[in-house]
């Protein structure tokens, strides 16, 4: 049983994948430049929250969560109508609050075993279905989110004993995709009956759409208007153009837009440009944008199409061996192959991190927290095909124990509730510290041109100013392989300048960092650079 869910998994999205067409290749765009903007508060998050790892990644210098949506699902709260059991969540709560997380955000999951239209079968627990309630439980469904509301919102009425923070931060469902099996319409419907409920109870609170899964249609894209053309053709496991505009439409029932970036970093600055055209034309003002869910990098294989950029129909069997070798230990390639994950997956969320921020969204939640595999090589191996790299996003090393948060999830996903232990840090959680630390609480951002394949952002803090590089040609270079560098001249503010490398290598736990003199050009002074696929931080005092 404990490997049954993910079997279930494989299957499924091995289905997905197989017969879709494949995006066609093209090389990274460039993305626009942009003037310095005033920064939007702007979060980096982590995600997702489960039992035992609040403390290890506190670490991180990370103070926003969020949780497994199985916990805000309405079934394995209000399991039999009427009872509603909080202990499981209440614990999850404390232990992220008791660790120095002021931020936790919660989706809530309409799946009912007695008031949704077709819950979900536990014994199928991937199988589309609709959790929609029931015209008769509507009702009820909008009691239930106000009491969620209620008990987080630290106003003294109702409140969960021992709560330390405030919860502002909802979303209404997890994906608008296979995760959403009502139609676009339903969807509006439960807006209508859930925003409100929550705000309410917390005028505080912070409403989401359900995260919105563009990445066939934006991963590779040139442009807006490829990436919109792509939309409107059919993709097993996305929604149609015209629900994703629906629900974008009914922008009077939730306050920010998500996203999911499950493919490359480039597919934020255009997926964010495409929400904002469609916001526009629905006379919908400036919504904040979030992306709610994203791997540190490309899953670079499966899910709805069969290749995710920067992986191509000719370098896919290469992507397949080396991930193959990533899954079984006792592959020959096995160690190399993982040292190159780990690098990638360093470098990737980086530059997802700082892409968001440069396109001022509201934030990212990044993870995972844990490794999706089964650890059983031979099982793993076959799985990549279907799941690419997403077996293997965990920025620590994890293991479960028999023991639960509160009690087990009655309704879907108990492993979920199990306590889990934290091992070792990976070279991504690293980065994470680093690029928080960095730009976690920047004032502005700012996009400057540096050249053709150079991404290099310039951000202000109260620290001073540190600006972001890497060079990316669009081509995936695997173990044995040397990504090409590039000289540039940077104009930056004083005479020194702290330049830092982000940490790739296993067992490095901070960034090599130089203090490198500047050269006088016409009274500016600029800094020569070397630079790799390896994002680089540069920084001046204030």
């Amino acid at each position: 049983m404990r490997h049954r869910s993910f079997i279930l998994l494989l299957f499924l999205l091995l289905t997905l994948a197989c017969g879709q067409g494949t995006v066609p290749p093209n090389p990274t765009p460039t993305p626009p430049t942009i003037g310095p903007r005033p920064a939007a508060p702007f979060t980096v998050a982590v995600e997702y929250g489960i039992p035992g790892l609040a403390e290890a990644y506190a670490a991180s210098g990370v103070t926003s969560v969020k949780l497994r949506p199985e916990f805000g699902k309405w079934g394995n709260l209000e399991n039999v109508q009427g009872s509603i059991y909080w202990g499981t969540l209440d614990s999850l709560v404390r232990e992220y609050q008791g660790a120095g997380f002021s931020e936790i955000q919660i989706v809530l999951m309409a799946d009912s075993p007695w008031a949704s239209e077709a819950p979900t079968d536990p014994e199928h627990p991937l199988e589309p279905r609709n959790p929609m309630p029931k015209f008769e439980h509507l009702q009820r469904y909008g009691q239930f989110v106000r009491q969620v509301a209620e008990r987080y919102d630290m106003d003294g009425v109702q409140d969960m004993e021992g709560l330390r923070f405030p919860i502002n931060r909802f979303a209404v469902e997890a994906e608008f995709s296979g995760f959403w099996g009502g139609s676009a319409e339903e969807y509006v419907q439960l807006l209508r009956v859930v925003f409100p409920a929550i705000h309410h109870a917390n005028q505080d609170a912070e409403v989401a759409l359900v995260g919105l899964l563009m990445a066939d249609a934006f991963s590779g894209a040139q442009t807006v208007e490829e990436a919109d053309q792509r939309l409107g053709e059919q993709f097993a496991g996305r929604k149609s153009k015209a629900d994703i505009e629906q629900i974008l439409s009914a922008c009077k029932v939730y306050d920010v837009v998500d996203f999911h970036s499950l493919g490359d970093y480039t597919e934020i600055p255009l997926s964010a440009e495409w929400i904002r055209t469609q916001l526009n034309a629905n006379g919908c003002g400036d919504h904040p944008i979030l992306v709610g869910d994203a791997f540190s990098m490309s899953a670079l294989l499966g899910y709805v199409f069969s290749n995710f950029h920067p992986a191509t129909p000719e370098n896919r069997e290469q992507v397949v061996h080396w991930l193959q070798a990533m899954a079984d230990p006792n592959s020959a390639d096995h160690l190399q192959a993982k040292a190159w994950l780990r690098a990638e997956m360093a470098r990737n969320l980086v530059r997802k991190i700082v892409v968001s921020a440069g396109a001022g969204l509201r934030g990212i939640n990044i993870g995972n927290f844990e490794d999706w595999r089964t650890r059983i090589g031979g099982l793993d191996a076959f799985g990549v095909v279907g799941t690419g790299t997403s077996l293997f996003m965990g920025l620590m090393d994890t293991s479960k124990t028999r023991q639960y948060a509160g009690s087990a999830l009655p309704f879907t996903s108990h492993e979920f509730s199990r306590i889990n232990r934290p091992g070792s840090p990976r070279p991504a959680f690293y980065a994470l510290q680093l690029v928080n630390a960095k730009i976690g609480t920047h004032t502005t951002a700012e996009r400057i041109d540096l050249g053709e394949h150079v991404w290099a952002y310039r951000f202000e803090a109260a620290t001073g100013s540190v600006w972001v590089l890497w060079a990316d040609d669009g081509v995936l270079y695997f173990p044995g392989e040397t990504p090409p560098t590039i000289d540039v001249l940077l104009p930056i503010d004083g005479e020194t300048a702290t330049v830092m490398l982000t940490p790739t290598e296993i067992g490095r736990i901070t960034p090599e960092t130089i203090t490198v003199t500047t050269l006088a050009d016409e009274n500016d002074y600029v800094l020569p650079l070397t630079v790799g696929s390896t994002p680089i931080f540069v920084e001046t005092a204030p």
